[in-house]
């Protein structure tokens, strides 16, 4: 039981001399040992350096990658209020991003502390305070300048050090502070004024050019629906070939260039392009728009993994010198596919009832189709009519399906398989297809023939002219007239398909499960 008694006693004389010394430190100076890293005050925010606008000169930005003056100028806000808006001296009239000055302005001129470090401290280096790297200079119009010094951040990675002007107090600031102060000329160019103010509502043609595969294509551009960018755009390439473009590929390559986002600008005054891959760019953009000059997206080398060097001709160092930028490559689209399939492949894409008759020369068989339907009906309509060599060719399979309709999709589907801009082939027409289009009220087309003819080019292709000119391309020979797939028939198998049915349906309907008796 002593025993018990005695180790309480011990236990308890042991906590007193604890709580004496805890109180000793704390409430009699100089018994606490120094710490750079903790306040002796509270951490109420208090003023360090305030100034009001209308009162300073310039603002004076210096950091590691040099020296950024920002100057005062009157401006009106948009209720038409007097204001101050800011200069970068050193941008030599390039956009600045606006929000990221106002993080600069507003840091200079309200600058505040939580803690204090150290009162008077002769280790200036121990804060990272000593050489004085990143530091915001406020010079007023009086001709005074305070200097705010940012150093090392804390263990807590909550507070930067800092002080002011020559003073040796140290003082906890928001990192913001010199994160503001550590801004750099590049950092704060507009890039979103790459875009030069092109807007899809109003854009009206594009260039491509690619390097690989000398790709160059010009085409007319036009939002098929101005309130829905989503809708994609019309286009006609006028260069290499006269063709409608394909809509997906060629919306993709635009929509791409229009949703550029996270440029990084890397270089204001590129002494060799090449270094970039830019004196010889992979892919150049243009787009051209009725209320814009047009602006030309070039695109170099890789910066990078995922990354390329990219240039806009609506950010101009000066009127020779782009500014660098770098590109995710994820937002080019569409830049690297066969030229084919930037043009619309289909040769002659009719709508049903556009035409009123085609005739049809494949040298040892000539048949003409004749068509009355209306836009908006369909095959099923009583008042249609169908004609092949004046016979009735309304047939249905034995789900109601208009066999016919499978005929004309045949006709309509042939397309385009290359290209062969250096020939100067003879049109030798050993085939024929002559659409009578009827007149169209929506695009105020009048009624016309289009008349397509091929030429062969060798066993396997043919030359394609349309209204008696080469247009640049050819034709696969089997795919256009003798495919006998199921689906994808060519010409003549779909032609002696559709006679087989006429000649064979009972009541308009030809039961297709029995088969084609072809010879």
């Amino acid at each position: 039981m002593n025993k018990q008694f005695r180790s309480l006693i011990i236990l308890g004389v042991a906590l007193v001399a604890l709580l004496a010394v805890w109180l000793g430190s704390t409430l009699i100076p100089g018994l606490k040992p120094e710490e750079t890293t903790t306040a002796a005050s509270t951490s109420v925010e208090q003023t360090l350096y305030a100034a009001e606008a209308a009162s300073v000169a310039r603002i004076t930005v210096r950091n590691e990658s040099g020296e950024l003056v920002l100057t005062p100028k009157p401006a009106t806000d948009t209720d038409g209020k007097a204001t101050i808006a800011w200069d970068v001296a050193s941008a030599n009239g390039l956009p600045v991003n606006s929000t990221l000055l106002k993080g600069i302005v507003d840091a200079a001129l309200n600058v505040t502390y939580s803690e204090v470090i150290a009162e008077s401290t002769t280790d200036l280096a121990s804060f990272g305070l000593a050489d004085g790297k990143v530091s915001l200079a406020i010079t007023g119009k009086d001709g005074t300048t305070h200097t705010l010094t940012f150093g090392n951040e804390l263990s807590s990675g909550v507070a930067t050090y800092a002080r002011l002007d020559q003073e040796n107090r140290v003082v906890a600031v928001s990192p913001n502070y010199k994160q503001q102060a550590s801004t750099t000329l590049l950092a704060l160019i507009d890039t979103t004024k790459a875009l030069g103010g092109l807007n899809f509502k109003t854009l009206t043609g594009l260039t491509f050019d690619r390097l690989e595969g000398a790709i160059h294509l010009v085409s007319t551009c036009k939002a098929n629906n101005p309130e829905d960018a989503a809708a994609g755009y019309a286009f006609t390439l006028s260069e290499p070939v006269n063709r409608p473009g394909n809509p997906t590929n060629l919306s993709a390559i635009v929509n791409g260039v229009l949703d550029l986002t996270g440029l990084q600008v890397i270089d204001l005054a590129p002494q060799d392009l090449s270094t970039y891959g830019l004196d010889q760019p992979r892919y150049q953009i243009k787009l051209d728009s009725s209320e814009v000059p047009g602006v030309t997206f070039a695109i170099g080398k890789s910066a990078g993994e995922g990354l390329y060097y990219l240039t806009s001709s609506a950010l101009m160092a000066s009127s020779t010198q782009p500014v660098v930028m770098t590109v995710s490559s994820s937002q080019l689209k569409a830049v690297d596919l066969a030229f084919e399939d930037y043009v619309d492949r289909y040769i002659a894409l009719k709508e049903i009832w556009l035409v009123s008759s085609v005739d049809i020369d494949l040298g040892d068989l000539q048949f003409n189709i004749a068509i009355k339907m209306d836009k908006g009906q369909n095959s099923s309509d009583d008042n249609i009519s169908f004609k092949l060599d004046g016979q009735d060719a309304n047939i249905k399979d034995q789900k109601k399906n208009s066999l016919f309709s499978n005929f004309y999709q045949s006709l309509i589907g042939i397309q385009l398989t290359g290209f062969d801009f250096s020939a100067t082939p003879a049109n030798t027409a050993d085939s024929r297809i002559v659409y009578h289009l009827e007149a169209d009220a929506e695009t105020s087309q009048p009624a016309k023939d289009l008349t397509i003819e091929f030429a062969r080019r060798d066993a396997y292709t043919d030359y394609v002219f349309v209204d008696g000119q080469y247009t640049g391309y050819f034709a696969n020979h089997q795919d256009t007239f003798t495919q006998d797939r199921e689906g994808s028939e060519g010409v003549r198998i779909a032609y002696l398909k559709l006679k087989y049915a006429i000649d064979h349906a009972v009541n308009g309907v030809f039961n297709t499960e029995e088969g084609y008796q072809l010879n």
